[in-house]
């Protein structure tokens, strides 16, 4: 500021100075070398300014990326992966988020006879438990309100068809929670693509294996039959190299 005041009082100075008769050297010296340091000056602060601010909006850009959408759109991915690798095909529309969960048998001698117990568990923590507890460790005061809004409201459909099994609620926050999954599926995957392209981390091309195109994570690896086949011969050959 002080700057700009002492360039406009020089400039000030010098327009007055045109009335009276003066040698262009005495103007030079005077006037337009002090307006041309002012001006070099203020220009200086200005660009400061600006490299602050542009400093400071990539700072926070980095935060939404990684505290916002990379923990929800890694749960996107290890999903879509895992179906993929199984050859699960489904309506996507339908299941935005699956629950996913296999079964162990454990068995263990007592009381003079082998007994067995069968545990149920979630593969890769895919299921909406763990996906609640994604949401909570993202940084919700710098979600957007349109994701905020999801998120509050996913936490009470969920709330409702855990709990209230039978009852018109569970039935209407069954119908809901689809479309819920459907828009926060869609607000984190373009969300991500976005704070990359903002923060010019997609510079490169997309990885052959896996991209985002049209909303959605594609995946564009292909595994040839014979290279199946032959990984197969050989792990049946020696399982040991496997163990």
């Amino acid at each position: 500021m002080k700057e700009i005041l002492d360039l406009i009082k020089t400039m000030t100075e010098y327009f007055q100075s045109q009335m009276a008769p003066q040698s262009f050297l005495d103007l030079l010296v005077q006037y337009v070398i002090p307006i041309l340091q002012a001006i070099v000056l203020v220009g200086g602060a200005g660009a400061g300014i600006y490299k602050y601010y542009q400093s400071k909006n990539r700072e926070i850009n980095e935060k939404i990326l990684s505290t916002v959408y990379a923990p929800l759109y890694n749960y996107f991915v290890k999903q879509e992966l895992y179906c993929n690798l199984k050859g699960l095909q489904r309506d996507v529309k339908q299941t935005p988020i699956l629950e996913i969960s296999s079964t162990r048998v454990k068995t263990k001698l007592g009381n003079g006879k082998v007994e067995s117990t069968r545990e149920k568990f979630s593969v890769l923590n895919l299921d909406r438990k763990e996906f609640i507890n994604v949401l909570h460790s993202v940084n919700i005061g710098l979600a957007n309100k349109n994701l905020y809004t999801l998120l509050s409201m996913y936490e009470v459909v969920c709330h409702e068809e855990e709990n209230f099994g039978g009852q018109e609620s569970f039935f209407k926050a069954g119908i809901l929670k689809v479309q819920i999954e459907n828009e926060i599926r869609k607000e984190i995957i373009t969300g991500y693509d976005y704070y990359q392209k903002k923060l010019g981390l997609n510079r490169k091309k997309n990885t052959h294996l896996c991209r985002i195109a049209n909303g959605d994570i594609e995946f564009d690896f292909d595994i040839p039959q014979d290279s199946i086949d032959k990984f197969r011969e050989d792990y049946e050959s020696h399982p040991e190299r496997y163990q």
